[in-house]
């Protein structure tokens, strides 16, 4: 016959209350979410990294670095920084922060970083993982996928 240890509980004391603060915005996996889920912030902050990757770029050109190096660089670090989260943003952002975009991105091919503008990397990234979503049945996003009908449009899905 096994004996059993008595259970013991620990004691919370009655002073601890919880209290909460109040945040105007979060960042989670290196996403800026404000308070009115705007992505105004994120799309001004990952701007203001890629800028700062052109200028080192830019000073990486002027110590002698090949050009197709300096494709590879831009590649690696502003492309993968791009693309990193734009699929849970892109596709709120307004207009006007699309064209910012685009614009530094037809700012690095001036610079020589990049080869083409269009289509842009971001929407290359939401393009890739709706693929990846719509083609794997067992992706956790499948089942919120529309349901599938035969249309003209090519996809397969119904459009709203």
């Amino acid at each position: 016959m096994s004996r059993s240890r008595p259970r013991s509980f620990a004691t919370v004391p009655q002073s601890t209350v919880l209290s909460f603060t109040r945040v105007e915005k979060i960042q989670v996996l290196r996403l800026t979410i404000s308070r009115k889920f705007s992505v105004s912030q994120p799309v001004n902050d990952l701007l203001a990294g890629c800028s700062q990757s052109l200028f080192a770029l830019r000073i990486f050109r002027q110590r002698g670095l090949p050009a197709d190096t300096l494709q590879v660089v831009f590649q690696a670090i502003v492309s993968n920084k791009l693309s990193y989260g734009s699929p849970a943003w892109w596709g709120f952002s307004p207009a006007d922060h699309q064209s910012r975009l685009e614009t530094f991105l037809q700012r690095s091919v001036k610079f020589g970083h990049r080869t083409t503008t269009f289509p842009s990397i971001c929407d290359d990234a939401d393009k890739r993982r709706f693929t990846r979503i719509a083609h794997n049945t067992r992706h956790l996003q499948h089942q919120l996928l529309l349901p599938r009908r035969n249309s003209q449009n090519g996809t397969g899905f119904v459009r709203n």
